[in-house]
C-alpha cells in the first residue's frame, strides 16, 4: 500500500517508520507524506536497502495502542479475584504495575495514562521510558506543535503517575515471614535492602531496596542516532535539561521554561547511559561511565567529544568525512559541557552499561581514535521491509548466456518459479551485456562474433534473506536506538531495580494469566481469538471490554479500524498548542474559505439582501 509491504493481516511488523511522532497530538492527525527531498532519496536509495519512507496511514492506529494499554490495564485492576484471594483480602484493584516502553511504546505509555485519568482509573505505578522519541522542542516535523505544549503535557502526565504513590501493599507484607508473602522474597531481603549474588556468582552483595511506585524513569543514550535526529530530537537521545527555550504562550514569560528543574520534585529520575569512555581521574585510562553512581550533574559531551549523537566514522577515512558530513546535516547536536541532572538513584554496585548487544563486528570509542559504530546482522524485520523496498537491488545471478540482446526472458522466468513457493521464485529478470574481462577481449579479438550477454534473474526472497543473514557486505550499522535494550545485564543489574513490586495476584491464576497476555498481543489472529472466547474468564469480564477486544482482533484480520471505540477528542491531560506559523497557515486556510463561500453565494444570489433570499425559499 503506498509503497509499504505488509503482511496478510494488512500489518506492517516494526511500524511505518517514518510515520513515527515525538508528541501525542500527532497521533490524532494524519499520516507522514514524503516530500520531494525523501522521494529522491528513497528512489535512489540513498539510505540503503532497509530504509523506506512511503505515505503512511492516519496515525490512529497509535490512538488504539494506547486505549487497548489502558483497556488492559483496568482490566488487570478489576477483574474478580480467586475465592482464596478473597478470603485473605487481596484485591485486585491494588495490583502493582510497571510499563517499560520503548521508542514509540512511551508515548503510546503516556497517553494511556492520560486516558485512564479522564476515565477516573488509576495510573501505572511506574514508567520506565527507553530511547523515547518525545521531543520538548518545536521540530520540523512535528505536526506544528510547540515545544511548550509537548512540556506541558509531559509535566501533567508525569505528575497523575507520581503524584499520590499506592501504598498497599506495603512492602514489609512481602517479607518471607509474612503470612501472605507466597515465599516470593528471599530470606535476605527485607523493605529496605537485599542481598544477591555479584556478577561472577561467587560473592553476596548488599543493595537498597526502594519503593518505586509512583515513580516516571527515563533512560536515555546520547549515542542513539534515530531519536537524535533533528526532526525528532528526542529525549531518549538527549535527556532532560534543566530549562528549554520558550515558546508559545510560554513565550511571554521569558526565553526558558524549566524541564528538569520542574520534573525532577515530581518523581521524575533519569538515567545516561552512553558509550563514551571518560578519563574522569587524570590518569589517561579511559573508562566506562557508570550507570547508577550517586545523583550528580553530568556532562552529557565533555570537552573532547563530538557533538553529534552518531559515531565519527565507519573505520575508514572516507568514512570519517562522509559520517561527520552526515550527522551535521541529519542529527541535532548536544552543546559543549552540556549538562543533565542524572537523578537516578545510587545503584549498588553501579552498572557498566552494554550497548553492544547484537553487533557482529563490536564498535565503541578508542582513547586517541574516532569512534566506530558496531555492525549489525539484518533481523528479520529489517530483512522484510528490504524486501518489500521496491527501490531496494538485490544480487542478480546469471541463468544462461545468449548472443542474442532480444532473448524473451518469459520462458526461462516460467520454468524456474514453476511449482514453488512465492519466496523460492524470482520475479525480476533482464538481459545485459556480459561485461567480464574475458567477454571484452574475446569481442576486441573477434569483431565479427556477435557479443555475449547475460541472462539474469534477481535473488529470490529466501536466497536475499540467506545473503542478508551471512554478507558481511550485507551488515548495518547500529544506530543504538536499542543498545539499552540488546543486553540483558542492563536489565539485571539496572531495570530490576527500577520497577515497583507490590502485589500480582492476577499472574497467581494461570486462566487469568491466559488472557490477560492474549489480550495484550495486537496480533489477534483467528487462532488467537478462538483461544480467548475458549478462556473461561471471557464471559466474566464487562460486555464493552468483550467487544473491544473482538474489534481489535477484526482490525488484525480484516484490517477495519474499530472507530466506536477510539476517541478522536484527546482526552484533558493532553495539551496540543499550534506554533505561530501553523496558527498563521490555519486562519490563511480559514479565510481563503470564507472568501471561496462568500463568492458563491454572490454568484447564487447577487446582491439580495438576507430578506430577499429568505422571502423566496418555502416556508
Amino acid at each position: 500500500v503506498n509503497g509499504n509491504r505488509l503482511d496478510a493481516h494488512f500489518a506492517k511488523a516494526g511500524g511505518f517508520f517514518a510515520n513515527a511522532t515525538n508528541n501525542i497530538p500527532q497521533m490524532y492527525g494524519r499520516g507522514f507524506e514524503p516530500d520531494l527531498k525523501t522521494r529522491l532519496v528513497m528512489r535512489n536509495a540513498v539510505a540503503g536497502n532497509s530504509v523506506f519512507a512511503g505515505k503512511a496511514p492516519d496515525r490512529r492506529y497509535f490512538v488504539l495502542a494506547a486505549t487497548r494499554l489502558a483497556n488492559l490495564i483496568k482490566t488487570i485492576r478489576t477483574i474478580q479475584p480467586k475465592a482464596l484471594a478473597s478470603e485473605h483480602g487481596i484485591d485486585p484493584r491494588h495490583e502493582t504495575i510497571t510499563v517499560l516502553g520503548h521508542s514509540q511504546g512511551t508515548i503510546i505509555t503516556l497517553l494511556a495514562q492520560a486516558i485512564l485519568k479522564q476515565q477516573g482509573q488509576r495510573c501505572v505505578d511506574c514508567i520506565i521510558m527507553v530511547d523515547t522519541p518525545y521531543s520538548l522542542y518545536a521540530t520540523e516535523d512535528d505536526g506544528n506543535q510547540t515545544g511548550h505544549g509537548k512540556l506541558k503535557t509531559l509535566i501533567d502526565i508525569v505528575n497523575v503517575v507520581t503524584s499520590e504513590p499506592h501504598t498497599v501493599p506495603d512492602l514489609a507484607d512481602l517479607l518471607i515471614t509474612a503470612e501472605q508473602s507466597g515465599g516470593r522474597a528471599g530470606a535476605n531481603w527485607s523493605k529496605t535492602c537485599g542481598k544477591r549474588l555479584d556478577k561472577n556468582g561467587k560473592s553476596w552483595i548488599t543493595f537498597d531496596e526502594r519503593d518505586n511506585r509512583g515513580k516516571v524513569y527515563l533512560y536515555f543514550c546520547p549515542e542513539d542516532t534515530v531519536v537524535g535526529l533533528k526532526k525528532v530530537h528526542g529525549i531518549g537521545t538527549f535527556g532532560v535539561p534543566d530549562e528549554v527555550p520558550a515558546d508559545g504562550t510560554a513565550a511571554k514569560h521569558g526565553k526558558t521554561m524549566p524541564a528538569m528543574t520542574a520534573l525532577a520534585p515530581k518523581r521524575f529520575h533519569q538515567r545516561m547511559w552512553t558509550r563514551m569512555e571518560r578519563d574522569d581521574n587524570g590518569n589517561g585510562k579511559f573508562k566506562k561511565v557508570l550507570v547508577g553512581t550517586s545523583p550528580a550533574r553530568v556532562p552529557v559531551r565533555d570537552r573532547f567529544e563530538r557533538l553529534t549523537p552518531g559515531p565519527d566514522t565507519d573505520g575508514t577515512m572516507l568514512g570519517t568525512v562522509l559520517e561527520s558530513s552526515k550527522n551535521a546535516a541529519l542529527q541535532a547536536s548536544f552543546t559543549r559541557n552540556d549538562i543533565r541532572f542524572i537523578n537516578g538513584e545510587e545503584l549498588k554496585p553501579p552498572c557498566e552499561p552494554d550497548l553492544y548487544g547484537g553487533e557482529i563486528v563490536k564498535g565503541g570509542p578508542r582513547p586517541g581514535h574516532a569512534d566506530v559504530a558496531g555492525m549489525m546482522t539484518p533481523d528479520d524485520v529489517t530483512k522484510n521491509v528490504s524486501l518489500g523496498n521496491q527501490y531496494a537491488s538485490f544480487k542478480w545471478i546469471t541463468v544462461e548466456t545468449t548472443r542474442n540482446p532480444l532473448t524473451s526472458i518469459e520462458s526461462y522466468k516460467t520454468a524456474f518459479n514453476q511449482g514453488k513457493a512465492i519466496d523460492g521464485q524470482s520475479q525480476n529478470w533482464r538481459v545485459v551485456p556480459d561485461t567480464s574481462v574475458t567477454s571484452m577481449v574475446k569481442n576486441a579479438l573477434l569483431p565479427i562474433v556477435p557479443p555475449q550477454y547475460l541472462i539474469q534473474r534477481e535473488q529470490t526472497p529466501n536466497e536475499a534473506r540467506l545473503d542478508m543473514q551471512q554478507n558481511p557486505d550485507a551488515r548495518e550499522p547500529n544506530n543504538y536506538h536499542s543498545g539499552v535494550l540488546h543486553s540483558t545485564e542492563n536489565h539485571r543489574w539496572v531495570t530490576a531495580m527500577d520497577v515497583a513490586i507490590g502485589q500480582a495476584v492476577t499472574l497467581d491464576d494461570p486462566v487469568w494469566r491466559e488472557l490477560l497476555i492474549l489480550m495484550a498481543d495486537w496480533k489477534m489472529d483467528r487462532a488467537a481469538v478462538i483461544k480467548i472466547k475458549g478462556n473461561a474468564n471471557f464471559g466474566r469480564l464487562p460486555p464493552k471490554t468483550q467487544e473491544f477486544i473482538l474489534a481489535c482482533s477484526n482490525y488484525y484480520i480484516s484490517g477495519t479500524f474499530p472507530e466506536e471505540h477510539v476517541s478522536a477528542t484527546m482526552p484533558p491531560l493532553v495539551t496540543s498548542e499550534l506554533t505561530p506559523a501553523a496558527v498563521a497557515a490555519q486562519e490563511q486556510a480559514q479565510a481563503e474559505y470564507y472568501k471561496q463561500e462568500a463568492q458563491k453565494a454572490q454568484m447564487m444570489y447577487g446582491n439580495k439582501t438576507l430578506g430577499e433570499v429568505f422571502q423566496g425559499m418555502p416556508r
